[in-house]
């Protein structure tokens, strides 16, 4: 019924291989059946002033958000970008680069 709805047969549900044409159905704690198409390469079509200090991979790395920051939704991303991450199920400033809390206190 999705292929038809969405007129494409590219569904993926794990970011093994991303590229335009294909659709992300997303089931996560935030969100159930939520679908969404990728339209441009990743890492393409940035604004010309748009230069991050850190790749998302290296976020990760150094465990942004208490290791929390998109462990709900690693099945939409690239699997490379989690090879070395520092992640938990729980939030751990421990795992964060400054060893602090990432809450608004």
């Amino acid at each position: 019924m999705l292929d038809s709805m969405m007129g494409r047969s590219h569904l993926i549900h794990t970011m093994t291989v991303s590229h335009p044409n294909h659709h992300v159905i997303v089931n996560d704690r935030l969100q159930s059946g939520y679908v969404y198409e990728i339209v441009v390469m990743p890492g393409s079509n940035f604004a010309t002033n748009f230069s991050p200090a850190f790749t998302p991979k290296e976020m990760l790395a150094l465990g942004v958000f208490e290791g929390k920051y998109c462990n709900d939704c690693r099945g939409e991303l690239p699997v490379e970008w989690f090879k070395g991450a520092r992640i938990s199920d729980v939030s751990d400033p421990t795992l964060n680069r400054c060893k602090v809390t990432a809450d608004s206190h």
